[in-house]
């Protein structure tokens, strides 16, 4: 009969981590999800955009998250921290890019710029990110019809006429953007043009001008908030401009039952005046106003930090949206 071998704890074959987390660990953003169809972060989007070369699609995918590096290679933690935290929204299913007219329109405004003794990278047909957002802002005014800017967060403070000498404000030619005049900085336009976006042109190769140029034209990008699970748009038309498109209605018990009862509108809703407002307060024993009863949800539920206990609260005052009792679509009890 064989003996075993002794493995020693030096002998023994450490199980490789897996890098990238699941994805049921990955945000859903559901606000963002009723005004965009498609939300993912600034990886994948790069990613599906270069469908056609699979070797530099597994670069892109794998930047920053494969264990096998070699020595020479060195990667940019601003640039991962970027790629995996911008958030973008595409408002609607984009078409494929149109090269030729893309081309002829950086074709003009190099051109532009030549007459206007700027200077341009050496490269022919790829421009740096600074000249992308530069190009952006000025083939948005470019498509644009009419005399106020394009609804876009990159067009803020730009103008194509400068402003009296009665506006109070000071404008100035726009370097970089011919035809343009400026009345301020843009803090989004800065922040595009400086490191980590300045190097992920050069990340992406050949056609990153068109892809880069679309993305900040067409799609919403936000970044996130730090120390918070907010997000900040920085490019894009605003959010508060676009309308939410429809979303599939959720079916449950309570909602199958009030199926025969038709929707209230917010002119059908009675709000009686004396019970919200002028309600007696709580009184303690020495028959002192107190504020708030202790059954009250909001006496109850007092850490901020809680997740449970937030969204305990929120169920009273959006009702409707977890399928309860609300003023909009449920009948009267009478027995209550």
């Amino acid at each position: 009969m064989k003996r075993k071998r002794k493995i020693t704890r030096d002998a023994r074959v450490d199980k490789r981590q897996k890098t990238d987390a699941p994805l049921n660990a990955q945000p859903t953003w559901p606000l963002l999800r009723h005004y965009y169809p498609e939300v993912n972060t600034l990886r994948h989007y790069l990613v599906s955009k270069l469908s056609g070369s699979k070797k530099r699609q597994r670069k892109l995918l794998h930047y920053g998250r494969s264990n096998r590096v070699s020595p020479s290679t060195v990667h940019d933690q601003a640039v991962i921290r970027l790629l995996d935290e911008i958030v973008i929204g595409t408002a609607e299913k984009l078409e494929s890019i149109d090269a030729e007219s893309l081309e002829e329109d950086i074709t003009i405004f190099t051109q532009q710029l030549s007459r206007s003794e700027c200077t341009i990278s050496p490269t022919q047909g790829s421009l740096s990110q600074a000249e992308i957002v530069d190009f952006a802002i000025w083939l948005l005014f470019k498509r644009h019809q009419g005399l106020h800017r394009p609804s876009h967060l990159l067009a803020h403070g730009f103008s194509k006429f400068a402003g009296g000498p009665n506006s109070g404000e000071h404008w100035g030619v726009v370097p970089g953007v011919p035809g343009l005049w400026s009345s301020g900085s843009n803090r989004h336009v800065e922040a595009l043009k400086a490191h980590p976006w300045a190097a992920i042109p050069r990340l992406l190769g050949k056609g990153a001008d068109a892809i880069l140029s679309d993305l900040l034209l067409r799609c919403g990008v936000f970044e996130s908030v730090s120390q918070s699970n907010n997000l900040s748009q920085m490019s894009g038309p605003p959010l508060c401009d676009l309308k939410p498109f429809p979303q599939p209605e959720r079916t449950s018990k309570r909602a199958s039952a009030a199926a025969g009862i038709a929707k209230r509108s917010i002119s059908d809703i009675r709000f009686i005046r004396h019970r919200m407002l002028y309600a007696k307060p709580g009184l303690n024993e020495r028959a002192q106003p107190v504020g708030l009863g202790r059954a009250h949800v909001l006496s109850r539920d007092l850490d901020v930090d809680d997740e449970q206990q937030t969204v305990h609260v929120l169920k009273y005052i959006f009702p409707r949206q977890f399928d309860l009792h609300n003023v909009f679509t449920s009948s009267r009890d009478s027995s209550i």
